[in-house]
């Protein structure tokens, strides 16, 4: 694989900032001036600084030794999408991971000596900082004397120098999961992948042991790692074909939670229940405990076409659908469908600020947590990303008249208050990271007055600073922050 490409660039991104070490943060950041959701509100003034291009994408000179990741000096971590139409740059074998500096230059982050290099396909950073990566890697054997053994999930230690954590592992499953790769709280990985024809969903621990979760008679849909280490599972049962969502303990046990799960529905919420969504007797949402090992008696959330419903008529109405109302301790948190959606129990994409719970839902904000409800917004009325930045939410997406926006969105008011982060420039957002260490959203898209993309980031900790650097056409399928 060639390793030299001459690329202008602009010099962009902001500041060094530390690795996020995970978490949400409980301080926000301050929007220096914003605009409510008012028909009339003014568009905020942000500074945006654009850098001359200066600097290149820069080639690594043959490393020494064995393979390793190099991060030195970098803020971020991104993924050449291929085709990007570099030349002298072989993209056939799949994209290139590149690290990315703070003066917003690009150099490639792998180096490898060997005569067949390897490959990285995806990448992902704990919460810890250590960085992962999934593709097709040429390592050398632990032991003296062994040959070289081929694998697909490496762990990067603080040299750089990667490692194979799963020697029978042929594939990660990128496709049918939104996070095949997962963390705990102590660090432990958890990867949905393959073993030849065996689907798998495998712990690797702290102490370095490699653990099965799923037996080869069970077929997982989606799976969500709690911090102590349970792990929630969709799934189905081959043989039977009966589909169930189920919990398995950090000490290894396993537990049913329903068999009547619906849709992919199924995210740990700031109070660390998981709520499920599930279809009979009435499309509802349910909690699971994980301290008591239990759903709790009452569904979170269900869907009401009239939400007028109340008292006696509330109870004939749940009673109806299978709801003890005997168990019933607080007000059941009703989706009106009348005004959001009949499918709002089947939401896929939730954010957790900490302290709130949001999924989009149709290409609109809902909150599920503490309370059930659309969160009306006046900027964007069609949501493409949302992601979460302390106790706000950046939301970007297309406004009323088809726009592009960037926005930063103070959910916890009564009355949500937006900021438009990017009023002087319009851009296509395609990936959202942000730094709760340093307070810095940063992304990559496309922006519209050029038609070029770019890769940007914005100060929410100094009044919302703003600053874009066009990468010479160079595409990007993955960015994050380190």
């Amino acid at each position: 694989m060639k390793t030299t490409m001459l690329l202008a660039l602009t010099a962009c991104l902001m500041g060094c900032g530390s690795k996020d070490k995970g978490g949400s943060s409980k301080t926000a950041p301050t929007p220096a001036t914003t605009s409510t959701t008012a028909a009339t509100a003014t568009a905020t003034s942000v500074a945006v600084a654009t850098a001359t291009a200066a600097s290149t994408v820069t080639a690594v000179a043959a490393a020494t030794g064995t393979i390793s990741l190099d991060l030195t000096g970098a803020v971020g971590l991104a993924m050449l999408k291929t085709g990007s139409g570099l030349d002298d740059f072989d993209l056939a074998d799949g994209p290139a991971l590149q690290k990315v500096n703070a003066d917003g230059s690009l150099a490639p982050a792998l180096h490898d000596p060997s005569e067949v290099p390897s490959r990285a396909d995806h990448f992902f950073i704990a919460p810890n900082g250590k960085t992962y990566l999934t593709g097709a890697f040429t390592l050398p054997a632990k032991g003296a004397g062994l040959a070289d053994v081929g694998c697909t999930l490496v762990e990067a230690a603080a040299d750089g120098t990667l490692s194979c954590i799963d020697t029978t592992l042929t594939s990660v499953n990128m496709t049918d999961f939104k996070a095949p790769v997962q963390f705990d709280d102590a660090g432990g990985l958890y990867y949905a992948g393959a073993m030849g024809t065996t689907t798998v969903l495998r712990k690797y621990g702290t102490d370095s042991k490699v653990t099965d979760l799923l037996n080869s008679e069970l077929s997982v849909y989606d799976f969500r790692v709690h911090g102590d280490g349970t792990v929630a599972i969709r799934g189905e049962t081959v043989d039977t074909h009966s589909r169930w969502a189920r919990v398995i303990s950090s000490s290894g046990a396993l537990k049913t939670i329903t068999s009547a799960i619906a849709g992919e529905t199924m995210a740990v919420f700031p109070d660390g229940k998981l709520y499920i969504g599930v279809s009979t007797p009435y499309p509802r949402i349910v909690s699971y405990d994980f301290t008591k090992s239990a759903i709790d008696a009452q569904p979170w959330s269900s869907v009401v076409s009239d939400v007028s419903i109340t008292g006696a008529d509330q109870q004939t109405f749940f009673q109806a659908r299978g709801w003890d109302f005997s168990t019933y301790v607080a007000p059941v948190n009703a989706l009106d469908e009348s005004s959001v959606s009949h499918s709002a129990h089947i939401a896929t994409h939730f954010v957790n600020t900490g302290k709130q719970e949001f999924a989009i839902v149709e290409s609109g904000l809902y909150r599920y947590y503490p309370t059930c409800g659309a969160v009306a917004l006046t900027m964007v009325k069609k949501i493409t990303n949302l992601s979460a930045a302390g106790d706000f939410l950046v939301v970007s997406g297309t406004d009323a008249n088809g726009a592009n926006k960037l926005t930063l969105v103070d959910a916890t008011a009564a009355t949500p208050v937006e900021t438009d982060l990017l009023p002087n420039d319009e851009v296509e957002i395609y990936h959202l990271s942000y730094s709760t260490k340093t307070k810095t959203l940063r992304f990559d898209g496309l922006r519209f007055s050029d038609n070029a993309p770019i890769t940007g980031a914005i100060d929410l900790g100094n009044s919302n600073k703003a600053m874009l650097a066009p990468t010479g056409g160079v595409k990007l399928s993955d960015f994050q922050s380190l």
